[in-house]
């Protein structure tokens, strides 16, 4: 199977597989804290530059002429929150508990040294999975961190993605610190894995 790797446009198709993304790699807690239009407030959210759910910090994966795969990585310094992007594309909608929910989900993503890079999400279809797509993305990431010149990268996984877990151990990250999920609020507890590229 051949895979190429290309960064995401805003196209719409491109920017909804964004948002597919980040809520296949919280495991679905985008959806239940947006609603069932998730995939479309994201989708539009994303089109905000310089905050991390922006398309511009995904790189996609394609295989067999469709969209297999994505990772979402930036600079956590150059980055803000998503709160403000989410309100706009809610369009100012009454509910704004549903923006800073969202928001909480990129909490960690603030907790940061200095010189790392971030990756957010990584996520690949299942028909496509054990056949290197996630490597190939997290290398692309590694990539784009090491020409930034970051020192380390990051990245936060469920405690219960024990496959996740394992290839990102494969590939160099070792556990930094975990991060205590609430049954009440919907979050799991995640594990924060680092690999240095010094």
């Amino acid at each position: 199977m051949d895979v190429s790797l290309r960064s995401c446009t805003d196209s719409l198709a491109d920017r909804e597989f964004l948002a597919w993304t980040l809520n296949e790699g919280s495991r679905g807690l985008v959806q239940r804290i947006l609603g069932e239009d998730a995939i479309d407030i994201v989708a539009k959210a994303s089109l905000v530059a310089g905050q991390d759910v922006s398309y511009q910090n995904v790189d996609l994966a394609e295989a067999d002429g469709r969209l297999v795969g994505a990772v979402s990585h930036f600079d956590p310094e150059l980055s803000s929150s998503p709160e403000a992007a989410v309100l706009h594309a809610l369009d100012s909608d009454p509910l704004l508990s549903r923006a800073e929910a969202f928001a909480r989900l990129f909490q960690a993503n603030r907790r940061h040294g200095a010189g790392e890079w971030h990756v957010q999400s990584v996520a690949v279809l299942p028909e496509y999975r054990h056949r290197g797509v996630a490597s190939a993305l997290i290398e692309k990431a590694e990539s784009a961190a090491r020409v930034a010149q970051s020192n380390a990268l990051t990245l936060d996984v469920s405690d219960a993605n024990a496959e996740a877990i394992r290839l990102y151990s494969q590939l160099g990250f070792v556990e930094e610190f975990r991060i205590s999920g609430s049954a009440l609020s919907g979050f799991e507890g995640s594990i924060r894995m680092k690999k240095n590229l010094d």
